[in-house]
Parts: C-alpha cells; sequence; structure tokens
C-alpha cells in the first residue's frame, strides 16, 4: 500500500486546527502483512497537511485487534506513551531501578511502592498546579518546591509564624523558580 496515495474509500474523518493551521485527514483499512505470518491487522494513518507549506507528516498506527475504530486506535496509543512516562517517573524519581531484590515477593513490593508513590507524586503535583497556578509543573518542580520549602523551615526554624508567612508569599516562588523547571 502507497500512503502517500491513500484511497479515499479508506478516509474516516478530516480534522482542522485553526490555531496550527494543520489538517489531519484519519485514514482506516485491514490489509495483510507477510512479515508477521500473513496477520490481517487493523491500520490507521494520520496525515498531517500545513496548510500555509503544504508539508506533509504521516503517523503509521496499526494492531491485531479488528474490532477498534480509528478513535480508539489513537486513544490507546497516547495511552501508551502516558505509561511510558509512568516508568520513567518510576524510575527517575521513585526507585524502580534502585531496588537490588531477587525474590518474588520483594520485587513485587519493590514495584508496587514504586508506582504507588508515582501515583500520589501525581496526585500532588495537581494540587501544587492549582495552588500555584503552574500547569506545567512537572515532578522535579515538586521536588524543588519541597527543597524550598525545607530550607525556609530549617532557616526560620524558630519561628513558625514567620515560616508559614515566608512560604505563602511571592518571595518563596521566586525562589523555588530559581531551581525549577516549568514555575
Amino acid at each position: 500500500m502507497d500512503l502517500t496515495q491513500l484511497p479515499a474509500a479508506f478516509l474516516g474523518e478530516a480534522l482542522q486546527d485553526r490555531t496550527t493551521k494543520i489538517s489531519t485527514h484519519v485514514y482506516q483499512f485491514k490489509a495483510y502483512t507477510p512479515q508477521m505470518a500473513n496477520q490481517l491487522l487493523n491500520i490507521v494513518v494520520l496525515v498531517h497537511t500545513h496548510s500555509a507549506s503544504g508539508k506533509q507528516s504521516r503517523t503509521v498506527l496499526f494492531t491485531n485487534d479488528l474490532g477498534l475504530s480509528a478513535s480508539q486506535v489513537v486513544s490507546y496509543y497516547s495511552l501508551r506513551f502516558q505509561i511510558e512516562f509512568d516508568f520513567r517517573d518510576a524510575k527517575q524519581f521513585y526507585g524502580l531501578s534502585w531496588f537490588k531484590n531477587y525474590k518474588q515477593t520483594q520485587v513485587t513490593t519493590a514495584v508496587n511502592l514504586s508506582f504507588t508513590m508515582t501515583l500520589l507524586g501525581k496526585l500532588i503535583v495537581e494540587k501544587y498546579r492549582s495552588n500555584l497556578a503552574c500547569t506545567s509543573m512537572g515532578i522535579a518542580d515538586l521536588k524543588t518546591v519541597f527543597n524550598v520549602e525545607s530550607y525556609a523551615r530549617g532557616f526560620f526554624k524558630d519561628n513558625k509564624e514567620q515560616a508559614d508567612a515566608f512560604l505563602n508569599s511571592p518571595e518563596f516562588l521566586n525562589l523555588a523558580r530559581l531551581e525549577a523547571i516549568h514555575i
């Protein structure tokens, strides 16, 4: 199948994004692949065209689940990347790659703890995103906020009221911005 000349019969929907000036044509069809023992695949092709320049790009998604619609396939692929990000966060911030256990119970406990902490971290980030009015804040930024909060509490250790006043002031956020990525 030539992806540059897809038949109009396979066109499912056409979308236009006025802000980016990119139109997307969604094609869906079923085809056999000889590389996988003649397996029938559900194939979704997204053709993105920039209206000003005419440049095109294509995204090809496929699955062996023949009952999925094009929007379901796109949705599942986007979830796949969210899972990849969760694994990255679990490894980078919550110790998934640090444990040195070899027994099944210990490995299960370490993995469950790491992903539980990843979920709790996401919930806390959401709270801070709304409190600090920063929609792009991530886990690394949350660590920065906690570090600055810890430094402030240590600096004002004898005066809890002064520490609380500082943590609710714009200076706290300015100090956090020195080290943060998205704040």
